[in-house]
């Protein structure tokens, strides 16, 4: 892994092969949404809001399929002083991954002419970010 002799190479200071003890996961935190889903793992906090399906916008024509749609955002207090061109560089990023990761566990097919829209809101960043909007977006779509 090219890491020094007698470190761990992670900030929170777990070895390699050790697993994360403090993960919190709350469900049902956002009323308006269909599942909502907020997350700790470590310093990183991450709030999932899923609206959906819901009827598909007439702009985007018929489509056999489902739509899935992904928006990633961090908070200004969450980008440790990012440029406003950065940050959006990375919130489109992120955005595009969990659109990627997502599409596999929904059955897009089985909801033809609706659209389900998943919200992330990153309060926190502690390390992993993505992975842990993923893992929050996953529970708030099983809710």
């Amino acid at each position: 892994l090219g890491m020094a002799a007698g470190t761990s190479g992670r900030s929170d200071g777990r070895g390699p092969e050790e697993f994360r003890s403090d993960i919190f996961i709350n469900t049902g935190v956002i009323s308006q949404a269909k599942g909502s889903a907020y997350a700790e793992f470590g310093n990183t906090k991450v709030m999932v809001g899923v609206y959906g399906p819901r009827k598909s916008e007439s702009k985007f024509g018929f489509s056999e399929t489902g739509r899935l749609t992904c928006d990633v955002r961090l908070t200004c207090f969450a980008s440790h002083g990012m440029g406003k061109q950065q940050q959006q560089s990375l919130e489109r990023s992120m955005s595009e991954s969990m659109q990627t990761a997502l599409m596999a566990s929904i059955q897009l097919d089985k909801i033809p002419k609706s659209c389900v829209d998943v919200f992330a809101m990153v309060l926190e960043v502690g390390g992993s970010d993505l992975a842990v909007a993923i893992s929050a977006a996953s529970v708030a779509l099983a809710d």
